[in-house]
Protein backbone atom coordinates (compact mmCIF):
# COMPACT_ATOMS: atom_id res chain seq x y z
CA UNK A 1 0.00 0.00 0.00
CA UNK A 2 1.19 3.50 -0.81
CA UNK A 3 -0.12 4.94 2.48
CA UNK A 4 0.15 2.82 5.60
CA UNK A 5 1.35 3.41 9.16
CA UNK A 6 1.53 1.34 12.35
CA UNK A 7 -0.42 2.33 15.45
CA UNK A 8 2.79 2.94 17.44
CA UNK A 9 4.23 5.20 14.77
CA UNK A 10 0.92 7.02 14.41
CA UNK A 11 1.02 7.80 18.12
CA UNK A 12 4.67 8.97 18.13
CA UNK A 13 4.38 11.00 14.93
CA UNK A 14 0.87 12.42 14.87
CA UNK A 15 0.12 12.67 18.59
CA UNK A 16 3.43 13.13 20.43
CA UNK A 17 4.97 15.40 17.80
CA UNK A 18 1.77 17.42 17.60
CA UNK A 19 2.61 18.76 21.07
CA UNK A 20 5.93 20.05 19.73
CA UNK A 21 4.20 21.41 16.63
CA UNK A 22 1.77 23.41 18.76
CA UNK A 23 4.60 24.72 20.93
CA UNK A 24 6.68 25.80 17.91
CA UNK A 25 3.69 27.46 16.27
CA UNK A 26 2.63 29.39 19.37
CA UNK A 27 6.15 30.61 20.13
CA UNK A 28 6.89 31.57 16.51
CA UNK A 29 3.57 33.40 16.24
CA UNK A 30 4.05 35.29 19.49
CA UNK A 31 7.60 36.26 18.60
CA UNK A 32 6.70 37.54 15.14
CA UNK A 33 3.38 39.22 15.93
CA UNK A 34 4.74 41.42 18.72
CA UNK A 35 3.93 45.02 17.80
CA UNK A 36 7.35 46.42 18.62
CA UNK A 37 10.05 46.37 15.96
CA UNK A 38 11.40 42.87 15.36
CA UNK A 39 15.06 42.89 16.37
CA UNK A 40 17.62 40.79 14.55
CA UNK A 41 18.04 38.54 17.60
CA UNK A 42 14.30 37.93 17.90
CA UNK A 43 14.01 37.16 14.18
CA UNK A 44 16.91 34.68 14.28
CA UNK A 45 15.48 33.00 17.36
CA UNK A 46 12.02 32.68 15.78
CA UNK A 47 13.45 31.24 12.54
CA UNK A 48 14.85 28.31 14.51
CA UNK A 49 11.35 27.49 15.76
CA UNK A 50 9.86 27.94 12.28
CA UNK A 51 12.35 25.52 10.72
CA UNK A 52 11.61 22.97 13.43
CA UNK A 53 7.88 23.43 12.79
CA UNK A 54 8.38 22.82 9.07
CA UNK A 55 10.43 19.71 9.86
CA UNK A 56 7.57 18.22 11.88
CA UNK A 57 5.07 18.96 9.11
CA UNK A 58 7.33 17.20 6.60
CA UNK A 59 7.54 14.26 9.00
CA UNK A 60 3.74 14.14 9.02
CA UNK A 61 3.80 13.89 5.24
CA UNK A 62 6.42 11.20 4.69
CA UNK A 63 5.64 8.93 7.69
CA UNK A 64 2.69 7.03 6.09
CA UNK A 65 4.10 6.88 2.55
CA UNK A 66 5.30 3.47 1.37
CA UNK A 67 7.42 4.33 -1.65
CA UNK A 68 11.16 4.03 -1.09
CA UNK A 69 12.21 6.82 -3.47
CA UNK A 70 9.60 9.36 -2.37
CA UNK A 71 9.93 8.48 1.31
CA UNK A 72 13.74 8.64 1.22
CA UNK A 73 13.69 12.02 -0.51
CA UNK A 74 11.17 13.48 1.93
CA UNK A 75 13.19 12.10 4.85
CA UNK A 76 16.34 13.79 3.53
CA UNK A 77 14.50 17.08 3.08
CA UNK A 78 13.12 16.78 6.63
CA UNK A 79 16.59 16.14 8.09
CA UNK A 80 18.02 19.00 6.05
CA UNK A 81 15.41 21.49 7.25
CA UNK A 82 15.76 20.49 10.91
CA UNK A 83 19.57 20.53 10.86
CA UNK A 84 19.77 23.83 9.02
CA UNK A 85 17.38 25.16 11.65
CA UNK A 86 19.90 24.36 14.38
CA UNK A 87 22.32 26.70 12.60
CA UNK A 88 20.16 29.58 13.75
CA UNK A 89 20.84 28.67 17.37
CA UNK A 90 24.56 29.02 16.65
CA UNK A 91 23.99 32.27 14.75
CA UNK A 92 21.88 33.57 17.63
CA UNK A 93 24.67 32.81 20.12
CA UNK A 94 27.23 34.55 17.92
CA UNK A 95 24.97 37.59 17.50
CA UNK A 96 24.30 37.84 21.23
CA UNK A 97 28.00 37.73 22.04
CA UNK A 98 29.08 40.46 19.62
CA UNK A 99 26.16 42.75 20.43
CA UNK A 100 26.82 42.45 24.15
CA UNK A 101 30.59 42.79 23.71
CA UNK A 102 30.77 45.93 21.54
CA UNK A 103 27.44 46.15 19.69
CA UNK A 104 29.21 45.25 16.45
CA UNK A 105 27.37 44.25 13.29
CA UNK A 106 27.49 40.50 12.64
CA UNK A 107 25.53 40.33 9.37
CA UNK A 108 28.51 39.06 7.35
CA UNK A 109 29.36 36.42 9.95
CA UNK A 110 25.74 35.28 10.03
CA UNK A 111 25.53 34.97 6.25
CA UNK A 112 28.85 33.15 5.92
CA UNK A 113 27.97 30.70 8.68
CA UNK A 114 24.50 30.03 7.25
CA UNK A 115 25.69 29.61 3.66
CA UNK A 116 28.63 27.37 4.58
CA UNK A 117 26.69 25.01 6.84
CA UNK A 118 23.58 24.94 4.67
CA UNK A 119 25.83 23.92 1.78
CA UNK A 120 27.62 21.29 3.86
CA UNK A 121 24.30 19.72 4.83
CA UNK A 122 23.39 19.42 1.14
CA UNK A 123 26.12 16.77 0.89
CA UNK A 124 23.72 14.43 2.75
CA UNK A 125 21.68 14.14 -0.44
CA UNK A 126 24.69 12.71 -2.32
CA UNK A 127 26.15 10.18 0.14
CA UNK A 128 25.98 6.79 -1.64
CA UNK A 129 23.38 4.56 0.04
CA UNK A 130 23.27 7.08 2.87
CA UNK A 131 19.76 6.13 3.88
CA UNK A 132 17.51 3.16 3.30
CA UNK A 133 13.75 3.12 3.80
CA UNK A 134 11.83 0.15 2.43
CA UNK A 135 9.99 -3.03 3.40
CA UNK A 136 13.14 -4.54 4.91
CA UNK A 137 13.51 -1.65 7.38
CA UNK A 138 9.82 -1.65 8.25
CA UNK A 139 9.63 1.74 6.51
CA UNK A 140 11.78 3.27 9.23
CA UNK A 141 14.82 5.29 8.14
CA UNK A 142 18.18 3.52 8.46
CA UNK A 143 21.37 5.49 7.81
CA UNK A 144 24.79 4.07 7.01
CA UNK A 145 27.99 4.81 8.96
CA UNK A 146 29.18 7.53 6.57
CA UNK A 147 25.89 9.38 6.80
CA UNK A 148 25.87 9.13 10.60
CA UNK A 149 29.49 10.29 11.01
CA UNK A 150 29.03 13.20 8.61
CA UNK A 151 25.89 14.39 10.43
CA UNK A 152 27.58 13.99 13.80
CA UNK A 153 30.59 16.07 12.76
CA UNK A 154 28.43 18.97 11.51
CA UNK A 155 26.09 18.90 14.49
CA UNK A 156 29.04 18.72 16.89
CA UNK A 157 30.62 21.78 15.27
CA UNK A 158 27.35 23.69 15.67
CA UNK A 159 27.14 22.62 19.31
CA UNK A 160 30.73 23.70 19.98
CA UNK A 161 30.03 27.10 18.41
CA UNK A 162 26.91 27.52 20.54
CA UNK A 163 28.67 26.53 23.77
CA UNK A 164 31.84 28.52 23.04
CA UNK A 165 30.09 31.82 22.30
CA UNK A 166 27.58 31.27 25.09
CA UNK A 167 30.40 30.81 27.61
CA UNK A 168 32.13 33.95 26.30
CA UNK A 169 28.85 35.84 26.71
CA UNK A 170 28.52 34.48 30.26
CA UNK A 171 31.99 35.81 31.10
CA UNK A 172 30.94 39.26 29.91
CA UNK A 173 27.83 39.12 32.09
CA UNK A 174 29.93 38.24 35.11
CA UNK A 175 32.56 40.88 34.35
CA UNK A 176 29.81 43.51 34.24
CA UNK A 177 28.24 42.20 37.45
CA UNK A 178 24.93 41.53 35.75
CA UNK A 179 22.12 40.38 38.05
CA UNK A 180 22.05 36.73 39.03
CA UNK A 181 18.68 36.17 37.38
CA UNK A 182 20.07 37.06 33.95
CA UNK A 183 23.10 34.82 34.44
CA UNK A 184 20.92 31.94 35.62
CA UNK A 185 18.56 32.37 32.66
CA UNK A 186 21.51 32.35 30.28
CA UNK A 187 22.81 29.10 31.79
CA UNK A 188 19.36 27.55 31.40
CA UNK A 189 19.31 28.68 27.77
CA UNK A 190 22.71 27.08 27.09
CA UNK A 191 21.57 23.85 28.74
CA UNK A 192 18.43 23.83 26.62
CA UNK A 193 20.37 24.37 23.41
CA UNK A 194 22.85 21.64 24.32
CA UNK A 195 20.03 19.16 24.96
CA UNK A 196 18.24 20.13 21.74
CA UNK A 197 21.28 19.83 19.48
CA UNK A 198 22.57 16.66 21.17
CA UNK A 199 19.16 15.08 20.68
CA UNK A 200 19.59 15.46 16.91
CA UNK A 201 22.78 13.38 17.04
CA UNK A 202 21.23 10.66 19.21
CA UNK A 203 18.29 10.35 16.80
CA UNK A 204 20.71 9.76 13.94
CA UNK A 205 22.62 7.21 16.05
CA UNK A 206 19.37 5.30 16.70
CA UNK A 207 18.62 5.37 12.98
CA UNK A 208 22.08 3.98 12.30
CA UNK A 209 21.78 1.09 14.80
CA UNK A 210 18.41 0.03 13.33
CA UNK A 211 17.31 -1.78 16.50
CA UNK A 212 13.55 -1.51 16.79
CA UNK A 213 13.23 -1.84 20.60
CA UNK A 214 15.73 1.01 21.02
CA UNK A 215 13.98 3.01 18.31
CA UNK A 216 10.64 2.66 20.08
CA UNK A 217 12.09 3.52 23.50
CA UNK A 218 13.84 6.58 22.12
CA UNK A 219 10.71 7.67 20.24
CA UNK A 220 9.06 8.16 23.62
CA UNK A 221 11.98 9.02 25.90
CA UNK A 222 13.67 11.20 23.29
CA UNK A 223 10.44 13.10 22.78
CA UNK A 224 10.30 14.10 26.43
CA UNK A 225 13.99 15.01 26.42
CA UNK A 226 13.59 17.10 23.28
CA UNK A 227 10.54 18.94 24.63
CA UNK A 228 12.54 19.65 27.80
CA UNK A 229 15.37 21.06 25.70
CA UNK A 230 13.24 23.39 23.62
CA UNK A 231 11.35 24.56 26.70
CA UNK A 232 14.59 25.35 28.57
CA UNK A 233 15.84 27.22 25.52
CA UNK A 234 12.64 29.23 25.48
CA UNK A 235 12.49 29.76 29.24
CA UNK A 236 16.14 30.76 29.42
CA UNK A 237 16.15 33.61 26.94
CA UNK A 238 13.18 33.35 24.55
CA UNK A 239 10.65 34.81 26.98
CA UNK A 240 12.78 37.94 27.22
CA UNK A 241 11.75 38.88 23.68
CA UNK A 242 8.10 39.05 24.71
CA UNK A 243 8.72 41.31 27.68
Amino acid sequence: MFFQISIFRFITVYIAQSLMLIFYFVISYRLLKKKSEISRKRLIFSIYYLFSLIGIVLNYIYAPIKHKVITSLLYLITIYVIYVGTNFLAIFSITMYFEIKDNSNTTKIQLVYLVVFSSLYLVLFFIPDGIMINEETGWYPVVNLTFFIYCTILVTISLLVVVAYSIKTLYIFRARNENKTLITRWKIYVLGMTITITHATIVMFVHHLDYNPLREIWSILGGFIFITGIYLTWFGIGKKFLQ
